[in-house]
């Protein structure tokens, strides 16, 4: 990072005294406000085959997670190493370090952990079972890759396409006023009215998402649905809530989106943990928007669809790349969003086949710090039906 980007174009190099103090302040307020970002902006590699006590799993080779033994443990050898200076701790983790020819790659402060790229020929699962032998290392695993699910998209041109609309007003069936309807509504585009309590949104595409007002469309079952208009006649958001998306990213600029947007102080949507630039969370693959307007699309504004906040704060926080979603970006991703307030997260990613030893330790690591600071972790299930 050039410090000379804090600067306008034509200042003089000769600044006053109280000019490089100020400039100095500010570079400091910057560094110490900045996350650190996962190094897989670079990109990563992946591979897929069954490991020793996970069974078949993708993760990144050539890099594992490794949290050292915690000041809690009661074995002298912790006692020792939390009884001595941080240089001592420091040189005692570059000893184990070595042991497997690894270097430190990435800091996972959430889980009070480190990311490790190894070298060498050796087998994963001999460096992990030195590691997880040693007396200092509390557990050591693989940087586990989690897949997203496939998914149908449905964009605004088809929208537009399907309804005569130019992605904006009313649409045929709205509430020609804009505002939300009542009463009745043709769900299944039919002309026939169809009775429902609570409220309806105008958004064209409502008629689709049986899972906010099932009037059995879809050959659905009527009324197998989440009530949604009922609890829309109560509330239908507010941006005060801040709900985090880890996903693939969102396409800020998507027209049902982002009005709902949460940004920070510099005008970014949030941060990006894999490929790509650290404070760009712009969506490559579509299943984060996909997810985001599930959770929080624009309601009753004649236009897509409606989320289940018609009013929220969406933090684009981009956890998987083009080969999945890895461990070590989930964790760091979660930490931004926490380290940021915010109290709720939704995470759509998993794999059908999970490790065959239950939830690995950084997973349950990530889980417990989440409860401790008071973040409910959303997670997907039953994606497969």
């Amino acid at each position: 990072m050039r410090c000379s980007r804090f600067f306008a174009p034509g200042v003089s190099a000769a600044l006053s005294t109280a000019g490089y103090l100020i400039a100095t302040l500010m570079i400091l307020i910057f560094l110490t406000s900045t996350p650190t970002f996962a190094q897989y902006n670079a990109g990563f590699d992946t591979e897929t085959r069954s490991v020793d006590g996970y069974g078949e799993i993708t993760y990144v080779p050539g890099k594992v997670i490794v949290k050292m033994i915690g000041k809690d443990t009661q074995t002298p050898e912790a006692r020792s190493f939390w009884q001595g200076s941080d240089a001592d701790r420091d040189a005692q983790t570059e000893a184990v370090r070595q042991l497997v020819t690894a270097r430190h790659f990435d800091d996972l402060p959430f889980i009070e952990a480190e990311l490790w790229e190894v070298g060498g020929n050796r087998q994963l699962e001999e460096i992990l079972q030195e590691l997880n032998a040693h007396p200092l290392v509390e557990y050591a695993q693989p940087d586990i890759v989690y897949p997203l699910p496939d998914f149908t998209p449905i964009y605004l041109d088809e929208w537009d396409e399907a309804n005569g609309t130019g992605g904006s007003g009313d649409a045929d069936g709205a509430a020609g006023d804009g505002a939300a309807g009542s009463g009745a509504a043709d769900a299944n585009g039919d002309g026939n009215a169809l009775p429902f309590s609570g409220v309806i949104p105008n958004d064209p595409r409502f008629g689709d998402m049986w899972g906010m007002l099932n009037t059995g469309q879809a050959s659905g079952i009527a009324g197998a649905d989440i009530s949604a208009t009922d609890a829309w006649a109560i509330g239908t958001g507010s941006r005060s809530v801040v709900v985090a998306i880890l996903d693939s990213g969102i396409d800020y600029n998507h027209p049902d989106l982002n009005a709902n947007m949460w940004t920070d102080a510099n005008g970014n949507y949030g941060a990006n943990f894999v490929e790509g630039s650290p404070t760009d969370p712009i969506d490559t693959n579509g299943h984060g928007t996909h997810v985001a307007g599930t959770v929080g699309a624009v309601g009753n504004n004649g236009v897509g669809v409606a989320g289940v906040m018609w009013e929220v704060s969406l933090m684009a926080v981009k956890v998987c790349g083009s080969g999945g979603c890895p461990q070590s970006s989930i964790v760091n991703g979660l930490n931004y969003a926490v380290s940021r307030g915010v109290k709720i997260s939704n995470n759509s990613y998993g794999s059908p086949n999970p490790t065959s030893s239950g939830p690995p330790p950084a997973y349950r690591s990530m889980m417990r710090s989440a409860e401790e600071a008071g973040h409910l972790y959303v997670a997907a299930a039953g994606n497969e039906n």
